[in-house]
Formats: structure tokens, C-alpha cells, sequence
């Protein structure tokens, strides 16, 4: 697969992620949630609705570019902010219903809204939910918000894709394990990363929204692009073997990979997520 020279403007480390995250974006959510609690707030999705609408602050309706379903569209801003989220939450409820999980993980989860916007969408009730997260602040922010809900099971762990063995979540029967954006955060996806997933209960499914359309049309000698980019990713020290990695893991029949939509969804148009779903064959 051939990758873009450009310079990387980051070196997109541990110490970067923490400082991006940890302490600027969820570190920010974390007071604000704290804020909120202060001042009386009892109701998660009242509280994940101001958080939601916190991060779309400032959009309205004039118009921007998005990618939608690997074309470039005009869509309102508000739109472009709210609609990636929306479309994350009806394709995981629609896997959630289809195969009705005992335990759904989020890798990456930051301060816990995907899994909080399942809850509230109606997924399993009965599920454990289990948020992986590097940053103390995002598992901060997550511990705060779910103790507003007394009947959700949220377990908080610490996650770190280059020590995967160290994660101390108990297996379940049926799993889904996603990635929203998450995945892109490290320049090379570690395998033993998905052999950790894999051994996160008898049936596995994964489903990621992640931005590696690119590598999928390399694969195939497609140079045209719309959304994403080898240079896009090199130049911001994004990951740049994801798909290698998964195909790796489809050849060797250790999964099935059942489902790829490339460049599905950008707010950002130039680095668009696709749609990655696969589900667990081999026994590992």
C-alpha cells in the first residue's frame, strides 16, 4: 500500500492523546458535567442532550461541505454536526436489535456519549455496557453521567490499544464491540488488539466507523478519493494499516468481514468515516 511522504504536523503519542483529550476536550466535558451536577441536574438524558448540543454550539443552518455516502454534499452545519452521531446510533441499535447483545464495548470512548446515546436509545436493557478509555478525565466524565442512571450497567476501564492485555473486562456470550473515530487515534493498529476482542465472549461481532476508505480503494488500485486520503492520515500521524490489519484477520477465517461502506459519513470531508462490520468465525 503506498503512503502519502507528506510531513506528519504531530506525533500522535501517548503524550499527545493525553493532552488532546485528557486534558483539553474531555477534561473540559468532565467540568462542565461536574457543573451540571452542581447545579441540580439528576437526568442523564438531560445531561447528555446539553453535552450534545455543547459540541454543535455555534453551527446553524448556513451551509458546509460534508461527504455523504461517498459523495460531497452541501448539507446545513448543525446538520453536519448532529447527523454523523444520529447515523452511529441507528446502525449500532439496528445490530443491538438483530443480535441482542449480553455486553456492548466501546474501544476509544471518551467521555461515554455513543454509549450513552444507545441507553437512551432503547438497546438492550439487560446488557452490560462496558466503556474502554484511555484518558482519566473520559472515564471520569462516564462515571458521572452513569451514576444519574441507576439501571444501567456501566463498567469504566482503562484501555490502551498497545497493551490490550491489561484490560480487565470480564467476557460476555454475545458481543459487540465498535469504534467511533477511535482506531484513527493510533498511526498502526497493534493485531493483538483484535485478538483481544476476539476473546471478549463465544460470539463476537465488531462494527467501526472509522476513516479508511483510503486504504480500502489501495487495495484495489483506485486512485480517486472522495473523504479520506493517505495524506490526510500521514500528515496528521492518523492510522494508516487498519484495513490491512482486519483483512489480515478475515484471511487467516478468523473473522467474517460482512459489511464495508466506504466513506459514509464527514463532517470533516476530508477525512470521511467508513462503515467496517465483521463478526467472529474462528475460536480464539
Amino acid at each position: 500500500m503506498q503512503v502519502s511522504a507528506s510531513p506528519a504536523k504531530v506525533a500522535r503519542d501517548r503524550a499527545w492523546i493525553e493532552r488532546e483529550f485528557g486534558r483539553d476536550k474531555w477534561g473540559a466535558v468532565l467540568e462542565r458535567i461536574r457543573g451540571l451536577r452542581e447545579a441540580g441536574e439528576t437526568n442523564l438524558a438531560r445531561a447528555v442532550a446539553t453535552l450534545n448540543a455543547d459540541e454543535a454550539e455555534g453551527a446553524g443552518r448556513e451551509t458546509t461541505d460534508i461527504v455523504l455516502g461517498g459523495r460531497r454534499v452541501a448539507a446545513p452545519a448543525r446538520f453536519a454536526y448532529t447527523g454523523f452521531y444520529a447515523l452511529v446510533r441507528t446502525i449500532l441499535l439496528d445490530h443491538c436489535a438483530a443480535i441482542d447483545p449480553d455486553l456492548i464495548v466501546e474501544l476509544g470512548a471518551g467521555w461515554g456519549r455513543n454509549l450513552f446515546d444507545l441507553w437512551l436509545g432503547g438497546s438492550p436493557r439487560a446488557a452490560r455496557y462496558a466503556a474502554l478509555e484511555f484518558t482519566g478525565a473520559g472515564r471520569d466524565a462516564t462515571r458521572a453521567l452513569a451514576d444519574l442512571d441507576s439501571d444501567l450497567r456501566m463498567e469504566i476501564h482503562p484501555f490502551d490499544y498497545y497493551a490490550t492485555d491489561a484490560m480487565p473486562l470480564a467476557a460476555g456470550r454475545r458481543v459487540v464491540a465498535f469504534t467511533v473515530f477511535s482506531v484513527d487515534q493510533i498511526p498502526h493498529l497493534p493485531p493483538p488488539a483484535i485478538e483481544r476482542i476476539l476473546r471478549l465472549g463465544g460470539d463476537v461481532w465488531g462494527i467501526h466507523f472509522e476513516p479508511f476508505g483510503w486504504q480500502w480503494r489501495a487495495e484495489r488500485g483506485d486512485a480517486g478519493r472522495v473523504g479520506s486520503s493517505a495524506d490526510y492520515a500521514a500528515s496528521h500521524d492518523y492510522n494508516r494499516d487498519f484495513w490491512p490489519v482486519m483483512r489480515s484477520f478475515e484471511q487467516s477465517g478468523a473473522i467474517a468481514i460482512e459489511q464495508v461502506e466506504p466513506e459514509l459519513y464527514g463532517a470533516n470531508p476530508e477525512n470521511a468515516a467508513s462503515l467496517l462490520c465483521w463478526r467472529k468465525v474462528g475460536q480464539t
